[in-house]
Formats: structure tokens, sequence, C-alpha cells
């Protein structure tokens, strides 16, 4: 599980639940490696072995896009760059279920990410070095941008990222990893159409 400090996320959702019941608050009890950006007196949270919580007043930061269709079934919130939820679980405890919500197998990295959203790594992709490298470097660049607060060199980066995918799907790149890699680094730039996903500090993208 990973949820949202008070506004829109696990906090604020209890105390909403208080309102609307009377007083019967949200009870909830982690098995673990969960993370919850605030937990105020309103839940009645059980926290398990190596959560990540915060407090109303320190919240923790979780990461999260918005609710959006990011393929499977259902709509799901994706996993931003540097959340606390990546990699969460070690690969040989990650939960019973061998995929994410969506369908993506689990993990897609060195261990499985909290939550019902998996990203996938373009490592896991198994592409040649050279279009790993290329891509690798596309959005090591975009990061960086984006840390300068420079929106423009950011999206620009990802544009010349899409183009390359565009140009070798189907040659050097899956056709249904060129699109997966597609569709999540194009919510990215349109982050109205769908959920954003990207590249964490160890320049990676995932679905």
């Amino acid at each position: 599980m990973a949820v949202r400090g008070t506004r829109g996320g696990f906090a604020s959702r209890c105390s909403e639940r208080n309102r609307n019941t009377g007083g019967a608050g949200l009870t909830v009890a982690s098995a673990g490696r969960n993370v919850v950006g605030a937990v105020d007196d309103d839940c009645a949270f059980t926290p398990g072995p190596a959560d990540i919580t915060g407090t109303p007043t320190a919240p923790v930061d979780a990461r999260l896009g918005p609710l959006g269709a990011n393929g499977g079934p259902t709509e799901t919130v994706p996993l931003l760059p540097g959340s606390p939820a990546l990699d969460r679980t070690p690969a040989g405890t990650c939960p019973p279920l061998a995929v994410d919500q969506r369908g993506i197998t689990r993990p897609q990295g060195p261990a499985c990410d909290a939550g019902a959203y998996e990203l996938v790594t373009i490592q896991a992709l198994a592409l040649q070095h050279g279009i790993e490298n290329s891509l690798l470097a596309k959005l090591t660049g975009a990061q960086r941008n984006l840390a300068a607060d420079n929106l423009a060199g950011a999206c620009g980066k990802l544009g010349s990222f899409l183009r390359e995918v565009s140009a070798q799907s189907g040659k050097k790149i899956d056709a249904a990893d060129a699109q997966e890699l597609t569709d999540d680094v194009s919510s990215v730039r349109h982050p109205s159409a769908a959920a954003p996903s990207a590249t964490d500090d160890r320049a990676r993208t995932r679905g």
C-alpha cells in the first residue's frame, strides 16, 4: 500500500469516514513495507515491519500521481520518480499474486513496489545495450532538467525519448514494450490525459 498524506490520502479518508459514520473510523492493520503519507488520531492504524509513515505535521511524500487509466481493467494510482514505495518488498517476499493490479509481472526491478502499481524498468526489458543506453540518457537528461525546474528542457528530452521508441517499435524494442513506454512517458508530458510515470534517481522508467 502506498497512500498520500493528509490531502486526498489515508488520513483524510479516515476523517471523512468518521464524519459519515458518526465516529466509526477506519481501522487498518499493516502487513508491513507500506508507505502512508500521514496518519492522524482519526485512524486506527497498526504499523507493520518496515513501514514508512508520517503524521499531519510531518507527512511523508509518497510521490504518487493522480488516479487514472494506466492499463488493466481498473484505474490505478502510479508511483512517481523517487517514491519511497519503489522496491519496498524483497523479491522473495513479494505479495502472493505475481502481477500488479494492471497485470504487470512483479517484480520489475530488484524488488517489488508497494501498492497496486509496479513500475517497469528499461533494464527489465532486456533491450540491446545501444538502445538501452540511449533511452536512459534521454530520461536522465529529462530528470536533470526537472530538478532544475526546466520544464521545457525536460519535455524536449521526453519527446526525443518518444521518437526513438516509436522508431524502434517492432525492431529493437518489442511492440508491446514500446507501447507501454510510450503510454507512460506521454502521461508525464500530458498528465491530464493519464497518470504520470518517468525515471527515478537510478535512471529508470517503468510502466
